[in-house]
């Protein structure tokens, strides 16, 4: 049973007077007493679970490269750049524009990067999203966030813009 309202939907309280006379209030004590050490038991896991992730979420890094090496970049679990390197071949390209495609598919491959390292060090099948797997061992809190902050869309790569424009 996943929650209060499982477990209490789950006793039979039929004939039960509830107040302090009842003969079987030393049996709903003692199954409460068994319910919160469950509760209990889960919390500390899920709190263990909840660090786990949260130190692969600000520790694990994602790097990505594109034209042999010209361009490098590194991003972090939540897909923020944290660093570009542009080699001397990457001055080479010969226009912004392959320049451009180079950071961006250098970006594509850092975040694959990361998403596999995070599938990694949680366990998660690869198929499924790390952050989706950890709420939907929390139905409570999964039942109170909009899917939009669970699973944010992901932004479309821009349409190239006209190079005659930006190489001069």
């Amino acid at each position: 049973m996943s929650s209060y309202s499982d477990w209490i939907g789950a006793q039979d309280l039929r004939d039960a007077s509830m107040g302090l006379a009842d003969p079987a209030l030393d049996d709903r004590t003692a199954a409460l007493e068994a319910r919160k050490n469950v509760l209990l038991a889960e919390s500390e896991r899920l709190d263990e679970v909840l660090a786990d992730l949260a130190k692969a979420l600000k520790d694990t890094r994602g790097e990505g490269e594109s034209e042999s090496g010209a361009v490098k970049v590194t991003v972090d679990a939540q897909n923020r750049v944290v660093d570009i390197a542009l080699t001397p071949k990457a001055l080479r390209l010969g226009s912004t524009d392959r320049l451009r495609t180079a950071l961006l598919d250098a970006c594509d491959a850092a975040v694959a990067d990361v998403a596999e390292k995070l599938h990694e060090t949680t366990g998660v099948d690869a198929d499924r999203d790390v952050m989706e797997a950890f709420f939907e061992g929390v139905p409570e809190i999964k039942a109170l966030m909009p899917l939009s902050v669970r699973v944010p869309p992901q932004a479309a790569r821009p349409d190239p813009v006209d190079s005659e424009e930006h190489d001069g």
